[in-house]
This record gives structure tokens, sequence and C-alpha cells, in this order.
């Protein structure tokens, strides 16, 4: 019997602190910056709600303060639904649908910052190319570069990259009909917000 009393209790004690069902529940923390542990301050954070036919959408959002930190009181309207947490800053790496499962959720985050590289294309040649390159980061897309005969141009674009991890990056260029092999690579950047010249040459 006293077993069976333990059980109850602990079974209305995970209720209490889920939030599984209707009422108003709590999501706090801070944002720091990997690496260096700085606070984070005017971030984005938002909470979505995913329904049972796994329409997304957001509905509460704060921004952290000074030391970081940020705070959201929403309400849970139907127990049918499930609640994620994204924590977006543009400068860093983002932390997107963090499930949040408590009714007095803390949850901080360390966002690793980003560097930055542009393309200069060196083009030795008598022909105009284009060239296309791609980063693995999710998100990265590369516009066509269009390189003049015996031309030498640094790219506006501006990609994004990982700091201190080696981003693979493949480049190939098109001229006429005919197609260069592909080349792949990796550049890493040790900097914070640092922008690297990756040069490609065509010969």
């Amino acid at each position: 019997m006293k077993k069976f009393f333990c059980i109850l209790i602990l079974a209305a004690l995970s209720l209490l602190l889920s939030c599984n069902d209707v009422g108003y529940c709590n999501v706090e923390g801070n944002v720091y910056e990997e690496g260096s542990n700085i606070p984070i301050h005017n971030v984005y954070v938002r909470i979505n709600k995913y329904s049972k036919t796994n329409s997304s959408y957001p509905f509460k959002e704060a921004t952290t303060d000074k030391n970081g930190h940020y705070k959201i009181k929403y309400f849970k309207a139907s127990g049918n639904s499930t609640i994620y947490i994204d924590i977006i800053s543009g400068e860093h790496i983002s932390l997107i649908n963090k499930p949040v499962n408590l009714k007095n959720a803390n949850i901080s985050a360390y966002l690793t910052p980003y560097g930055y590289i542009r393309f200069r294309v060196k083009n030795n040649s008598a022909k105009n190319v284009t060239v296309y390159a791609n980063m693995d980061l999710p998100g990265n897309f590369v516009p066509a570069m269009q390189s003049l005969a015996n031309s030498d141009i640094t790219f506006d674009h501006t990609q994004k990259v990982i700091l201190n991890k080696y981003n693979k990056l493949q480049w190939s260029y098109y001229y006429s009909n005919s197609s260069s092999p592909i080349t792949k690579d990796s550049v890493i950047i040790t900097n914070k917000f640092d922008t690297l010249i990756y040069q490609i040459q065509i010969n």
C-alpha cells in the first residue's frame, strides 16, 4: 500500500512539472559565446508550437538582455501540441528546435561564433568563365561568379564558416560547353568575425 501511494505521488509530481497539459509555462536561460563565455545580448529567442498536423508557428518571443538572459512566459492551450525553442544569433551558430518538456524549463546555450570567407577569382586564361563554389555549411549559397578573360576579381558575397573548424568547400568552372574537374579544399578561421579571401586561379 505504501509503495502504491509513493507511485501516485511521483505520478502527480510528473504531471505537475511537465508542460504537456493546458496551463501557464515558463522557459528562461542564458546565452553565451562558446570559447570566451561572454554573455551575448540582443539574441532572438522564440517559442514554436507544433500541432498534430505537423504545422508549426512561433507564438512567443524575446531577446536576451545585457547579461545574455531571457525569460518567456507562455500559455499552453492544448495537450495535443509540442513546444520547441529557437535561439537565433546572426553572428553565431543558432540553436534550433530544442524541445521544451518542463513547466518551468531552464535552457541555456553556448553559441559558436562565425568567421567569413570571400572568393577571389584570378582568371589568367583568354576565355570568360563562370565559377561555381559550394560550402558544407547548411544554408550557405554561393552565387555563380562571372569571371572575364584575364581578370582578377574579389567578389562581394560573404559566406559564413564555423570558427576553429575545417570547413569543406569545392569549386569548378565552366566555359563554352566544357567544365573543369571539381576541386575540393577546406579552410579554417581561428579569430571570430575574421574574413578570409580564398583565391581560385584559372590558367
